[in-house]
């Protein structure tokens, strides 16, 4: 969350996982923002990724968020990529007064706890990917994610 110069002060309490999937829970979907602004390259990647992807069941999208030492996985399904959002009561409440700060979101369905195994799995092959300079998105592909 290193784009958005407000957060330095702000200290995340309780279950953000928890707070997404309330919010699918009551609509049906929910918004997961970026303050990062994604570089064009990655922004045509997210487009065609979602257009091949069937419109039903959307594409497979990874969370991994760091907790300290260790590493937490979720699975979910995104839907679509927009650069605004326009429907704000899909957006968790903890961050819902930044949404003017965020550039890029993704509408998602509900998010999953990684197996253990998938997630270590994930995390060797990205590792294998940074060690040998290998382009991370093939080595992902080749790997079946």
């Amino acid at each position: 969350m290193d784009g958005c110069q407000r957060l330095p002060d702000r200290t995340l309490v309780g279950d953000v996982i928890g707070e997404h999937n309330r919010i699918f829970e009551k609509h049906g979907r929910v918004l997961f923002g970026r303050f990062e602004v994604l570089s064009p390259r990655w922004q045509n990647a997210m487009h065609s990724f979602l257009h091949t992807s069937c419109p039903r069941l959307g594409g497979k999208l990874m969370i991994i968020l760091r907790k300290g030492e260790t590493y937490e996985g979720f699975t979910t399904r995104v839907f679509k990529f927009e650069h605004f959002c326009d429907e704000p009561e899909l957006v968790p409440g903890y961050y819902r007064d930044l949404s003017s700060d965020m550039f890029t979101w993704f509408q998602i369905g509900e998010l999953t706890p990684m197996h253990s195994n998938e997630l270590a799995k994930y995390t060797e092959d990205i590792v294998y990917a940074i060690k040998r300079r290998r382009s991370i998105s093939k080595t992902l592909a080749s790997a079946g994610y």
